[in-house]
């Protein structure tokens, strides 16, 4: 007998939960979580050893907690099979329910999630309790992002698409350290990058991107604008590599554009999807900074090498568009999830044959295959 109790309606996010080597984990390791509109959070864990100390769901042995966002449970029903979708006794269902997405912090400790109201929520996962919940934005929240520890900063962004950035200073209980009105659109995509000076990095459907630097004044930390590039199609999505000195960016014709995080300035653009069709949503660079996946509008997802942009694989399976995408740590699954409900850890058939040329393609440059321990990323001084 098998069972599983995914999500009931449109999933939005997923994140990995971090590595750690001591005690300080509140999850096992290679947990993972997704978010969706029927108003849970869940965690999973594809470790299905009967040996192991973590206690997981009766009905199903992947799952390892549900946390419901809002005590209104009518959203867990699926209404797809329902002649009258989206309608209960008559009264439409809020379509404006569900978790959009959500950021673990960096310690392992916190787990931040904005809605499609705009509210901000922060769940402790030790017990996985609500310790703070405010009305951040006016418009759903569509981007979270914790500030990395190598800056020595504890802060948590918010965008969302009233077209505002919040700063949340983590260690004053996410109390407000300044809000940003620079985009005139959207926001898709917010990050944080450097190491010790910190900067943060933002794109929206406004096709801009703007780069910011942390400055320390008398009344607090200030973001200042350094750098705004004006594209000529909209942005959906970045990410930053592991040595924070570049950005890809998805854009909607279809192309990669990687830039500087100092200067701004554009190094590479290349395909990220093998079609004629459809635009870039989604861009996840591998922890190893090696490769990058994308996924499209078309349902596709790519694996390209990002040094030279050459496609590694591209792949179908879901039969929505492809909303989230993560690589775990060791670097030897990616996990997608989609408005068809379902989260795919990558086929372990397809990753195989994906290990050998990723063992190819790092020897070339010098290191070892990702995740390998001691192993360098291969694409730090490449461009």
């Amino acid at each position: 007998m098998w069972s599983e109790l995914f999500h009931s309606s449109y999933v939005w996010n997923v994140e990995v939960y971090p590595e750690f080597e001591d005690q300080r984990a509140c999850l096992p390791s290679g947990s993972f979580l997704t978010c969706s509109s029927d108003n849970t959070i869940r965690f999973w864990n594809m470790d299905s050893s009967p040996d192991s100390p973590w206690q997981k769901n009766i009905f199903s042995n992947t799952l390892l907690k549900v946390v419901y966002v809002e005590n209104d449970i009518q959203h867990l029903q699926d209404m797809s099979h329902l002649p009258d979708r989206g309608s209960e006794n008559g009264i439409p269902m809020d379509v404006k329910a569900g978790v959009r997405v959500m950021q673990v912090s960096p310690d392992g400790q916190h787990l931040a999630s904005g809605d499609r109201s705009g509210n901000l929520r922060i769940h402790e996962l030790h017990f996985m309790d609500e310790v703070v919940k405010m009305e951040a934005h006016d418009a759903e929240v569509l981007c979270l992002e914790y500030s990395k520890p190598e800056t020595g900063l504890t802060l948590l962004a918010s965008a969302s698409r009233d077209r505002l950035i919040h700063v949340l200073n983590v260690e004053k209980n996410y109390n407000l350290e300044q809000t940003l009105d620079d985009h005139s659109s959207s926001i898709t995509a917010i990050k944080f990058a450097g190491n010790r000076d910190i900067q943060m990095i933002s794109c929206g459907a406004d096709k801009s991107i703007y780069f910011r630097s942390a400055q320390q004044a008398s009344d607090g930390l200030h973001f200042v604008r350094t750098h705004h590039v004006a594209e000529k199609t909209t942005l959906y999505d970045m990410d930053i590599d592991i040595t924070q000195k570049y950005v890809a960016v998805a854009c909607q014709d279809r192309n990669v554009r990687v830039y500087n995080t100092v200067n701004g300035k554009q190094k590479k653009c290349y395909k990220g999807s093998q079609g004629d069709e459809g635009s870039l949503l989604k861009v996840h660079v591998d922890p190893s900074g090696t490769f990058l996946a994308t996924s499209c509008s078309d349902k596709s997802i790519s694996v390209i090498d990002f040094y030279s942009g050459e496609c590694i694989a591209k792949m179908f399976g879901h039969s929505e568009i492809v909303t989230g995408m993560k690589f775990t740590y060791d670097c030897r699954h990616l996990i997608t999830v989609s408005g068809d409900r379902w989260e795919r850890p990558g086929s372990c058939l397809w990753l195989a044959s994906l290990w050998e040329w990723v063992g190819a393609t790092v020897g070339r440059a010098g290191g070892q295959p990702p995740g390998t321990p001691g192993s360098q990323p291969a694409c730090a001084e490449l461009f």
